[in-house]
């Protein structure tokens, strides 16, 4: 008798859900990048090169992402609820702070 085939290896699992690895988003060349993670609901105003991007409340899961070629100035009013990357780096807002406004230059 011929032997039986051997069974097909098994497939790779899933992860399970929320275990995604985020990968970092590419930056484009030049100007100002900004992104914006809401972890709690907070109003945001951005402004791109002096002209309004985006004005409004973000709930949590919200991310944003905003870029100008000379500048972004970003508001928050709940900063413990937003995380800020800028050019892919962490920013830290002011300690103790509820609402602040920082303007980020292109490098």
């Amino acid at each position: 008798p011929t032997p039986a085939p051997a069974p097909p290896p098994p497939a790779p699992a899933a992860p399970p859900p929320g275990a995604e690895q985020e990968r970092p988003t590419p930056l484009p060349a030049g100007g100002v990048t900004v992104e914006l993670r809401a972890n709690g609901e907070s109003w945001i105003r951005v402004t791109a090169d002096g002209e309004t991007a985006f004005q409004g409340v973000v709930g949590p899961g919200t991310v944003r992402r905003f870029r100008g070629d000379r500048r972004v100035t970003v508001r928050v009013g709940n900063a413990p609820a937003v995380e800020v990357i800028v050019n892919g780096r962490p920013y830290i807002p002011p300690p103790r702070r509820q609402v602040w406004e920082q303007t980020f230059e292109a490098p």
